[in-house]
């Protein structure tokens, strides 16, 4: 030792004392300088503190006997000390202490020292003066006169100049006590790393409670406690992996409690050493505690400190890894433990953790063995499908909302969301999960397929369940049955208020479902749809519309089972002119469907009049056109292919069509005129006289007419003289037969027309006699 420098250090603590050697043995030295000195604000008092305390302990170890506790206790406070010579000497002084103590108080030593390490316990308060430094360097920034924020004394001038007060003081005071707990637990592993290579019997039942601890606290955000931990942990550990393996499960449990403290270090620090830990580990070792590790990690990537959700971040990486390798090496059970932790995590708002689960799955997915996903199938494939408009860009969302504005066909865009997420990873696993159904897992796969047909939310959840279903559907043929009743009512009536692409997507299910479904079912089904075929809103038609062209495309056999039931509708509602979608989609039924219109209108002209007729009392204009084209192409295709409709059918529809030509003008009633003659007789010669002279319907009338001229010739002579008389009226109008009319161009247009074609329909009436 430095005689002088302690000589220097007496002299300052204790001016009235002449000579160290004179005065080592005074008890009354050795305790001011416990309870004054060691834990002073001033840092030199500090130093002096520890080069006495020394110097007592090397010259008279006697005195130290009875102190060696407190003494020990400063020195564990001193070690941490920022300034090195205090660090230095406090460290000689732990180990001093250690060796001058009486054997039954090494024990109680070593305990102390693990205590302040583990729990903090005996960490001494340091007394805070004016000008007591609390921080070091720019930790709290500068004052607005560029001095830096580091004394108790301009702690609280802040404080009061920003409007605090005592509360804002008090906080970093908290944060000075935290930081002085830390420098107490760095100073007991400094002290702990002096005897460690002495105190091996008193520390080796202490290991189970040191290591855990050791171990979290290495990988301590702070450099500085993280180093000193280090130097203790390679005095202390003589091979490492041996102490990790024969502790493993004592350190899993403090780093998991640890995993969600109160204190941000101690999660950042648990999730590090947990990173280091798991790699390399077995499945029996891992197993008890892999559960837990997957669900606190996920909590701790949504920390409110970023620095804490990196560390967490870099965790999940490694139970990925970890997870995947243990998957590859058939490691039996890592499935069911792993997967009740993920599944629920798809839906979690936190885009990291999404991730990292839907990676995780994939792999399990991949590598799994086939009878563990078997067992799972259901729950995986569900919480898949769910995730499916979860996982998708926000960005498509608000592209949606504002489509019509910058011109995009939502339909479009639908459609190509969901080949979108067909072809994404979700798809890709959901198309592995097709071939893990068989007869133990189908009921609760169909249960749960039907759930999500009613309630599933977003367009491609409910795609991709139509299309996950219809994979299934194809493997399973006709296992299906017994299931199927259920499936395709929900498909048809869940679906009825759909986007156009959700529509098909039920409708093509459907249809493959139906071909492995009993008759029965699929034609109570099928009345549904033909409900909807019926109904007067172009919406519910469109829709109905699609499932029976799928239908016939999909399940040829199904659809010529039920043909009498299906063309007729099919036939009539093709002439819907108002809703050309409509229109061209019942064409393309009638054209895939029916054998030829020859023999489609041989097989079904009873039911196609039954329903003009029907359609021709109804209340919507647009229906009653409809059925008016509906029998104009009747009659045509029928005299095409040499067919005559039975009297009895023409009677009636050319009852109906006189009547419907009663009262006042509505739109589409053109198409009445054409078709009445079309049917011909002495009945429809005798309303279209009367039509001639409702100036609304006279150009439909003589353009009927001109089509007809047989019906004209083979009518009574005096309806052919008032026909000639009307006509002749029309074309060679009187000069003052307008002149105080007040018309309109459009009106003059019109009769202008009436009078060409009315001039043109007697020439060609004079050309035929």
């Amino acid at each position: 030792f430095d005689s002088q420098l302690m000589e220097e250090g007496l002299a300052e603590l204790c001016p009235e004392e002449t000579s160290l050697a004179n005065s080592s043995g005074d008890p009354k030295i050795l305790e001011a300088v416990i309870s004054k000195h060691a834990m002073s604000p001033d840092p030199k008092t500090r130093r002096n503190a520890a080069i006495v305390m020394v110097s007592i302990i090397k010259r008279v170890p006697a005195v130290v006997a009875e102190k060696c506790v407190e003494i020990q206790s400063c020195f564990t406070e001193l070690v941490a000390d920022s300034d090195s010579v205090t660090q230095n000497f406090a460290s000689m002084g732990v180990s001093l202490v250690f060796q001058v103590s009486p054997p039954e108080t090494r024990t109680l030593l070593v305990n102390n020292l693990v205590g302040v390490l583990t729990a903090g316990r005996g960490a001494k308060k340091q007394k805070l003066a004016a000008d007591t430094k609390l921080f070091d360097g720019d930790v709290l920034g500068r004052d607005p006169a560029g001095n830096k924020i580091e004394t108790y004394r301009h702690l609280c001038s802040m404080a009061h100049d920003v409007g605090g007060g005592s509360d804002l003081v008090y906080k970093f005071i908290n944060l000075f006590n935290e930081k002085a707990l830390l420098n107490s637990m760095s100073g007991a592993a400094l002290g702990l790393q002096e005897i460690s290579k002495i105190a091996q019997e008193e520390l080796k039942p202490l290991l189970p409670k040191l290591v855990p601890k050791l171990f979290r606290m290495m990988h301590d955000p702070s450099p500085a406690v993280a180093e000193g931990m280090e130097l203790f942990w390679a005095s202390l550990v003589d091979d490492p992996k041996d102490v990790v393996t024969r502790f493993f499960p004592g350190i899993c449990e403090e780093l998991l409690n640890h995993l969600t403290s109160n204190l941000w270090r101690s999660r950042q620090s648990s999730a590090a050493a947990l990173t280091s830990l798991v790699p390399g580990r077995r499945w029996l070792e891992l197993s008890p505690y892999f559960v837990r590790m997957w669900d606190l990690c996920f909590r701790v990537m949504d920390d409110i400190k970023e620095t804490v959700r990196l560390e967490a971040i870099s965790l999940a990486t490694t139970l990925k890894r970890t997870t995947v390798r243990l998957c590859e090496s058939s490691e039996s059970g890592v499935p069911e433990v792993v997967l009740p932790v993920l599944l629920p995590k798809l839906a979690s708002p936190v885009k990291e953790v999404k991730a990292i689960s839907l990676q995780v799955l994939h792999h399990l997915v991949k590598f799994s063995n086939p009878d563990v996903l078997r067992g799972h199938m259901v729950a995986i494939s569900s919480h898949l499908l769910e995730a499916l408009s979860g996982l998708e860009n926000t960005t498509l969302n608000y592209i949606e909302q504002h489509a019509e504005r910058v011109g995009i066909d939502k339909d479009e865009l639908d459609n190509l969301r969901i080949q979108a997420a067909n072809s994404s990873m979700v798809g890709d696993m959901l198309d592995r999960l097709s071939g893990s159904c068989d007869q133990t897992n189908i009921e609760s796969f169909c249960l749960k397929m039907q759930t999500l047909l009613k309630s599933g939310f977003g367009t491609n959840t409910r795609a991709g369940t139509c299309k996950f279903l219809s994979s299934v559907i194809l493997r399973m043929r006709h296992d299906m049955k017994p299931f199927s009743r259920k499936l395709l009512k929900t498909l048809v009536t869940s679906s009825r208020a759909s986007p156009p692409a959700v529509v098909r997507a039920y409708s093509g299910t459907f249809a493959i479902l139906a071909k492995f479904s009993s008759e029965s079912a699929v034609s109570k089904t099928l009345d549904i749809i033909l409900e909807n075929v019926q109904s007067d809103e172009a919406r519910e038609q469109r829709f109905a519309g699609v499932f029976l062209l799928d239908l016939c495309r999909l399940a040829s056999d199904v659809f010529v089972a039920s043909r009498d039931r299906i063309l007729p509708p099919v036939f009539v509602l093709m002439h819907h002119t108002e809703e050309k979608k409509v229109a061209e989609l019942f064409s393309s039924i009638w054209a895939e469907g029916a054998p030829s219109d020859a023999a489609a209108l041989r097989l079904y002209h009873a039911e196609i009049v039954d329903l003009c007729s029907s359609h021709l009392d109804s209340d919507s204009w647009h229906t009653r056109s409809a059925a008016a084209r509906a029998v104009v192409s009747v009659v045509k295709k029928a005299r095409k292919s040499d067919f005559k409709l039975p009297f009895e059918h023409s009677a009636r529809l050319s009852a109906q069509l006189a009547l419907k030509l009663n009262g006042r003008y509505w739109k589409g009633v053109e198409s009445v005129v054409e078709a009445l003659a079309l049917m011909g007789g002495d009945l429809a010669l005798a309303t279209l006289l009367k039509c001639l002279k409702r100036k609304k319907l006279q150009l439909a009338t003589i353009d009927a007419l001109a089509l007809t001229t047989s019906m004209i010739a083979a009518g009574a002579k005096e309806q052919q003289t008032a026909l000639r008389d009307l006509l002749q009226e029309l074309a060679n109008p009187s000069a003052d037969r307008d002149e105080d009319e007040d018309e309109n161009e459009d009106s003059m247009k019109g009769a202008a027309k009436v009078k060409e074609k009315a001039a043109k329909l007697l020439s060609q009436l004079d050309e035929e006699e």
